[in-house]
């Protein structure tokens, strides 16, 4: 498994709504990996966590889990080998939703909760359990976190690589571009678990 992972030691957002989207480059195809959690850091996996994952049939899937099970809101597309642009949105309880390179939306209604979040990572679940990292050739880009449901359209535009920050950035909770360091703007503390390298940036539009 990949144990190379960005963390902040703090659930940031503990409830819907929320919303996440990062650019991602696959490296691989066909297998479950976890872009960014929201979770219970002593949980078993896939428990208690809010999670933007791409499952295996390379959809992006907007995850809620609970003690009791795991509930989904799957693209209707897939991502592609290289960067593509993924984001979830979880309306409420009942309502999340992935989206791949801005459409694609596909919706799961079922009824979840999760409960005591404390910690986001991103490349992993990173909670007791620690299942379906990304894999060691992948790349996370781009991450941003706002505590509203974004619109379809503010997710459309995040489709063609506009900039997080220009997107509802009065919700805008936490921003990564994860360029060559680990600074958001907004003043969250990630840090490096393991190591992380340099490589090609996802092509972004909107800012300098």
């Amino acid at each position: 498994s990949n144990s190379n992972k960005v963390r902040l030691s703090s659930g940031l957002i503990t409830a819907t709504p929320l919303s996440i989207s990062c650019a991602y480059y696959a490296s691989s195809l066909g297998s479950f990996k976890t872009l960014i959690s929201l979770c219970n850091s002593g949980a078993a996996q896939d428990r208690n966590l809010f999670a933007l994952k791409v499952n295996s049939a390379d959809q992006a899937s907007a995850e809620a889990a609970t003690g009791a099970g795991i509930w989904n809101g799957a693209s209707s597309t897939s991502v592609v080998a290289g960067w593509n642009f993924v984001a979830g949105v979880w309306a409420s309880s009942t309502s999340r939703s992935g989206f791949v390179n801005g459409g694609g939306k596909g919706t799961g209604t079922n009824s979840a909760t999760p409960s005591s979040i404390n910690r986001m990572t991103v490349g992993s679940q990173d909670n007791a359990g620690s299942g379906q990292p990304t894999a060691s050739g992948d790349r996370i880009a781009e991450v941003g976190v706002w505590n509203v449901a974004l619109s379809d359209e503010e997710i459309a535009a995040l489709g063609k690589g506009i900039s997080p920050l220009l997107v509802r950035p009065q919700s805008l909770v936490a921003y990564l571009p994860l360029i060559r360091d680990l600074v958001d703007p907004k003043g969250n503390a990630f840090a490096v678990v393991g190591s992380l390298s340099a490589a090609d940036h996802a092509p972004i539009y909107g800012v300098s």
